[in-house]
């Protein structure tokens, strides 16, 4: 090897710690070796202070490759040896296991410890002593050795440490993202920042010639490791780019590709802050929906990956999406900086990374930098409209904008009381700010989700306000999906107005065709008026958006079912219900899928379970033992005399749902009562009423002139019966 001019890092390290910008640039370039090395699938396997040169001219540069070995390949020591010096070695390494490029951020991790404070992180007489110090031991804090050491830089250390793989840095461009951000912070304020190669004077011909020399040897070295473990050298096209802010060139990913956002990381690792960090979670995601020519995973189903285990690829895979972006937010005071990174959800190659600062007023501008970038890593073309709505950085009041993210934050959970929860966070955010476009679309959402979830009785309340909502956010941003969507579903559900309803979904998908919840509405609504392959085609599109949502995959059985496809329309019942068998939704549209096949046992059978998921106090579970003894009694008409009983009983106590008092009666054969109660319904404009025509309950009653005159009314055009 050719000579290098400086000093062994062993050696300065024992004059004593490193200032920390120096340490802290120091392994910046050490991770840029790195990359360069696990680009081609090489993994050293002794990183060690003893094999890195702090050159006079130049980065620092990492030595000896003679233990390295090919990422999949055999060791080209003996089976069950460890290699490396034993202070350095991973876990996994002193056990003698297969290792991968994991192995080597530990060994940088341990390297970055030891520049800071001076001392090594696990120390023993003897090396069986050291060896069972790294397995089963934790370091001493480096803040708890060292004065002034910046807490981001303890947790880069905890992280590398991590004794399992899959809890370290999955890739050291992560790794050298973070340290980047650091080293900033170390030498003053910063913008948004790409981490680049250094930048050096131009050499002379001197340390040229020696710098060649050195690239040359290096080059040899992996070519002969190549040689030995495969037969030959990687292809060029294997090789990706060595920039993190590189555009993507990988073959596996195409312009107008799909994309998976995981949930950020919060760094400030104060629980408190987890409202903030899912929301931005969430915006960055409705950002990147609103590309067209970009595939966008759901939040519902990225948030079911939140401190998962699985890799990447599996993430992919199970999503159906090219790329993974990942990444994490820091909150501090009125500052934000997110991290993120772009994944090869193929190859689980890095593709690019970036950090971004704002300060609480630009937060959402932040937002929409982030999301352009992305799209122009993964060569996504966006049209004039995208580029302007990217590119306006709208200011924000930074209270309201935090209790709009815990609205949010209560609005995904999805419960009757977060719902309300959800509403005052909503119109506290609007005190502060009365011209709040989004906390306006927020509060229609949640109206409208009270008007289907709620109390029967509330219906009528709660749909009229959802429109008020949706009107005033839309007075301020015409522009806003979710209000477009809010109008279809209260002109689907309440005005029974389908041209309506139709044309504001239209627009909800046109602004933001990835937005999933829209697809299944608009599903819904053609599915009650009979449009049933467009139907099916819709709550599809709902599917590849958000794969994993529950509520999605069970609208698609009852859209299957009515199209003519009842096995698999039960098939996406049975996929819910081994995802969640305690999730009540299914068995109430899996009994109405029974019930229109003509499967009415079942279809009891899967009311009941309802009934017992749902029972909140010992009335209800009385009621629901009641109905299942009563099947089993006397079959279906027991069952519905008994249920009978309890609807009753409930118009005593206060309301019942006359929509369901009316399928009841109906099918006991009681038509003028069912009628009556029909009417009810209608002159109360019951939210179920839209749905009468997905029920078979009332297949008795389409003889009766006054069951078609109500339909006339309702503007239904009646298709009766399975198709």
């Amino acid at each position: 090897m050719a000579h290098i001019p400086g000093e062994n890092l062993e050696r300065k390290i024992a004059g004593g710690p490193l200032k920390l910008d120096h340490a802290v640039t120091v392994a910046i370039e050490l991770c840029g070796a790195l990359r360069e090395a696990h680009s081609q699938d090489v993994i050293h396997r002794d990183i060690k202070p003893a094999n890195i040169m702090i050159s006079d001219k130049g980065p620092a540069i990492l030595l000896d490759f003679g233990l390295a070995m090919l990422k999949g390949q055999s060791r080209i020591t003996k089976v069950g040896s460890t290699v490396g010096t034993s202070a350095y070695m991973s876990p996994e390494q002193t056990r003698g296991e297969g290792v991968d490029h994991r192995t080597d951020i530990w060994s940088l991790g341990v390297v970055l410890y030891e520049m800071i404070t001076g001392l090594k992180p696990f120390k023993g007489e003897h090396e069986a002593t050291v060896i069972y110090s790294i397995v089963n031991a934790d370091p001493e804090p480096v803040t708890a050795l060292r004065t002034g050491v910046p807490m981001e830089l303890e947790r880069i250390i905890r992280k590398a440490l991590a004794k399992n793989p899959s809890e370290r840095y999955q890739h050291v461009d992560d790794m050298l993202v973070d340290l980047d951000a650091v080293r900033q912070d170390l030498s003053g304020p910063r913008s948004t920042t790409t981490v680049r190669p250094r930048v050096e004077p131009k050499p002379s011909r001197r340390s040229l010639w020696i710098s060649v020399l050195s690239f040359f040897a290096c080059i040899v070295l992996i070519v002969v490791v190549v040689w030995f473990s495969q037969g030959r050298g990687p292809s060029e096209g294997d090789r990706p780019g060595t920039t993190t802010s590189r555009p993507l060139t990988s073959p596996e990913i195409q312009p107008g590709s799909s994309i998976a956002v995981l949930p950020l990381a919060n760094l400030s690792r104060n629980n408190e802050n987890e409202f903030f960090v899912d929301g931005m979670t969430e915006e960055l995601i409705s950002q990147l929906a609103r590309i067209k020519a970009l595939k966008v995973i759901s939040r519902t189903s990225v948030m079911k990956y939140k401190n998962t285990d699985k890799s990447l690829t599996e993430i992919a895979e199970e999503l159906n999406v090219a790329t993974i972006l990942e990444g994490s937010v820091l909150w501090a005071g009125d500052n934000v900086r997110i991290s993120v990174q772009l994944i090869d959800g193929v190859n689980d190659r890095h593709i690019w990374a970036n950090s971004f600062e704002s300060d609480m007023s630009d937060v959402l501008g932040l937002q929409r930098r982030v999301a352009k970038e992305v799209a122009s890593q993964i060569q996504v073309e966006l049209s004039e409209q995208e580029e302007d709505r990217l590119a306006v950085s709208p200011v924000v009041n930074k209270e309201a904008y935090e209790l709009y993210l815990q609205g949010r934050f209560h609005w995904n959970k999805r419960r009757r009381e977060s719902i309300q929860r959800a509403i005052d966070f909503y119109q506290k955010a609007l005190e502060l700010d009365p011209e709040y476009a989004l906390a306006y679309a927020g509060l229609a959402e949640s109206y409208a989700v009270l008007a289907t979830w709620g109390a029967a009785d509330r219906a009528r309340e709660a749909h009229p306000m959802a429109r008020e909502m949706a009107q005033k956010a839309l007075e301020i941003d015409d522009d806003l999906a979710g209000a477009h969507a809010v109008l279809g579903v209260v002109a689907y559900e309440y005005d029974w107005d389908w041209d309506a309803a139709e044309a504001h979904f239209k627009r909800a998908i046109e602004l933001n065709p990835n937005y999933a919840s829209a697809h299944q509405w608009y599903a819904e609504m053609l599915t009650s008026i009979g449009r049933r392959d467009e139907a099916v085609r819709e709550i599809r599109i709902a599917q590849e958006i958000d794969p994993l949502s529950l509520i999605i995959s069970t609208v698609a059985g009852f859209a299957l079912i009515l199209n003519g496809d009842p096995e698999a329309g039960f098939a996406e019942y049975e996929r819910v219900i081994d995802l969640d068998p305690t999730f009540p939704p299914v068995y109430l549209t899996q009994r109405y899928g029974y019930y229109w096949i003509g499967e009415w046992e079942k279809g009891s059978h899967s009311a009941i379970k309802y009934f017992e998921l749902t029972a909140d106090d010992d009335q209800a579970r009385q009621d629901a033992a009641a109905l299942k003894e009563a099947l089993a009694r006397g079959g279906v008409e027991e069952f519905d005399r008994t249920g009978l009983e309890i609807l009753r009983r409930f118009d005593r106590e206060g309301y019942v749902d006359p929509v369901l008092m009316a399928s009841v009666l109906a099918r006991l054969g009681e038509v003028d009562s069912a009628l009556v109660w029909l009417e009810r319904g209608y002159n109360e404009r019951a939210h179920p009423m839209s749905t009468m025509l997905r029920d078979r309950s009332f297949e008795r009653l389409e003889s009766d002139p006054r069951y078609m005159d109500l339909l006339k009314r309702m503007k239904l055009d009646h298709t009766p019966g399975p198709p």
